[in-house]
């Protein structure tokens, strides 16, 4: 639409300069102002089809199911697997004494940062023996 607009802006500078008589260009600022249109309506039914785009949320039932299914898949995994797997969505875990910011990315919401209690460290022996 810009470049359209810029095309006819020139015309329009053309005829006012006298450079051009206005029966030559007449034809040429016609095509240009239907191809204007039909990209101003093109526009109009996109940004609708975008307006009318929404996400369904899935069931309890369905994100239940998804749920165990992942909990089995990494049952029966082995340790690379399972480190895989959670390192695909988990972006980062920050521990600041008893709270834990886990950073990951859901493949519909983007990044996401939730803050979460973690259980206290004991350790035995004193500072050098675990």
């Amino acid at each position: 639409m810009a470049r359209v607009n810029h095309r006819l802006e020139r015309l329009y500078d053309a005829i006012e300069s006298g450079s051009i008589p206005m029966a030559d260009l007449a034809p040429r600022i016609r095509e240009l102002k239907l191809r204007h249109q039909k990209l101003n309506e093109r526009k109009l039914q996109v940004e609708q089809q975008l307006s009318d785009r929404h996400i369904e949320l899935a069931s309890p039932e369905i994100l239940s199911r998804y749920v165990n299914d992942l909990r089995k898949l990494l049952m029966v995994s082995e340790l690379t697997e399972k480190r895989a797997f959670i390192r695909s969505f988990v972006q980062s875990i920050r521990v600041v004494g008893d709270e834990a910011t886990l950073t990951y990315v859901m493949p519909l919401n983007g990044l996401i940062e939730q803050r979460i209690g973690v259980l206290p460290i004991v350790q035995y022996g004193g500072q050098y023996r675990t």
